[in-house]
């Protein structure tokens, strides 16, 4: 027989079973049962008994009050299973632990905490984990944050460090400390906007050197003995980014000229390996300053319509966007936390494109999209549809380390592909997204996806 409540209320008692088998783990039973403790806290205990390995043992005491939110979570598994036990670092005594938690401490400052830790590498490659919000991804969170919100600004505290679920990749960088200030003054003088972003970073990280043995018993090097050069730099850096814009708006459209100027100061450290690998001379204080330049302007256009017997309002929202950033040499200038991003429509419209400080494209485009929307009559938006095109008036040069503009067809096309944007909401709860880039010179898909959420 089995229990279960007919209303909203929880009840303590078993959760639905899990039964599996795979190669690694052998017949696997997993009997969650869940503890009803109080209105604003309960408990799940995850016992997992796995052939091969034992006895997993999880659990996660969840909690929320009027100022705070947060889950802790554990695990424990005497592994049965030695296949890894000549592998560097392997432990079988396993064990996982995670804490997440958001504490208002008032009206303005919110503290924040994602800790992971495991017993070694190897723990998420060989387990799974039921804790809910925990992610798996190659390196796992340990981190510290405080945020202040001002009446113009937004002040935040990071420190932030890592532990590695693989021992194939490279030591990610920590953050120790990170302090960033963003805001705008209060006063706007004939309609400018002065805004402004601020960061002090300290990246720092030990790269291991010498051979990792393999489950084969196998030596090999770490990874992070293929770093070299100015990669393998730690330091301080600083990025200033003024700037002021004049927003034009009407209920017809908006036009919105900006000029931003970004400096950037680094205080470089570099190991011995690094400085010999190095063919001229190395620059410990490298800057950068870089002007950008940008004219965002839009139509908004609408008319009353049906779509299978339903009234909306659809409208037409077609944008035209401007970019100049000149080019500045930035090779001297190590890679701590910046990513090229993956091209899409939104990206048609963005300054940089990079994520990060470290580098800072230099553009000379202009970027045209339109998109629509059908909209009922109590607000909800059905549909939105969203299609651009970037021309470009020059190559760009300035690249990710390694990286020759000249060999890259995207960095010297004259237009970008064609970027799409689809959303469709079934309901409030349920969504279909998709994207599409087609790239007219080469008559081929650049990329695409479909998700459900």
């Amino acid at each position: 027989y089995i229990y279960f409540p007919i209303d909203d209320r929880r009840q303590s008692g078993f959760l639905a079973p899990g039964i599996s088998t795979a190669s690694d783990t052998g017949f696997s039973l997993s009997t969650p049962y869940y503890f009803n403790l109080a209105p604003n806290y309960d408990a799940t205990l995850y016992p997992t008994y796995m052939a091969k390995r034992g006895l997993l043992m999880e659990g996660e005491f969840r909690y929320l009050t009027h100022s705070s939110e947060g889950q802790v979570g554990a695990a424990y598994l005497d592994d049965q299973e030695d296949e890894r036990k000549l592998q560097s670092e392997y432990e079988d005594q396993r064990w996982m632990y995670n804490w997440q938690h958001k504490q208002g401490l008032d009206s303005r400052l919110l503290a924040e905490v994602d800790y992971t830790d495991i017993s070694d590498p190897y723990y998420f490659q060989d387990l799974s984990s039921d804790l809910e919000n925990l992610e798996t991804p190659d390196f796992l969170n340990q981190r510290g944050t405080l945020t202040y919100r001002g009446d113009s600004f937004v002040a935040r505290l990071n420190a932030h460090a890592y532990a590695q679920t693989s021992v194939v990749d490279i030591t990610p960088y920590e953050r120790l400390p990170q302090l960033t200030r963003d805001g705008q003054l209060p006063f706007q003088p004939g309609g400018l906007n002065f805004f402004y972003g601020s960061e002090f970073v300290r990246f720092d990280r030990d790269l291991r050197s010498g051979d990792f043995i393999d489950e084969d018993g196998n030596a090999q090097p770490w990874y992070d003995n293929f770093v070299s050069g100015i990669a393998r730099s730690t330091g301080d850096r600083i990025h200033l980014e003024p700037g002021m814009s004049l927003p034009m708006e009407n209920s017809w459209g908006f036009i919105k000229p900006s000029l931003k100027y970004a400096y950037t100061q680094y205080d470089l450290d570099l190991d011995s390996i690094g400085k010999s690998q190095l063919t001229g001379n190395f620059q410990d204080s490298p800057d950068r300053s870089v002007p950008i330049t940008s004219i965002d302007s839009g139509l908004y256009f609408d008319r009353n319509t049906q779509l299978f017997g339903t009234n909306f309002r659809q409208t037409l929202e077609p944008r035209a966007y401007y970019l100049y950033v000149p080019e500045e040499e930035q090779d001297d200038i190590p890679v701590f936390d910046t990513a090229e991003y993956r091209f899409s429509y939104a990206s048609l419209f963005r300054d940089n494109r990079f994520s990060g400080n470290d580098r800072i494209g230099d553009e000379n485009k202009l970027s045209l999209g339109v998109t629509s929307r059908w909209i009922e009559d109590n607000g909800f938006e059905r549909q939105t549809f969203s299609i651009g095109q970037a021309i470009y008036f020059a190559d760009r040069k300035v690249q990710m380390p390694g990286i020759d503009y000249r060999t890259r067809d995207d960095a010297k096309a004259d237009f970008s592909p064609y970027a799409l944007e689809y959303m469709y909401r079934f309901n409030r709860d349920w969504r279909l997204t998709s994207d599409f880039n087609w790239d007219g010179e080469t008559h081929r898909t650049r990329s695409g996806s479909v998700m459900f959420h």
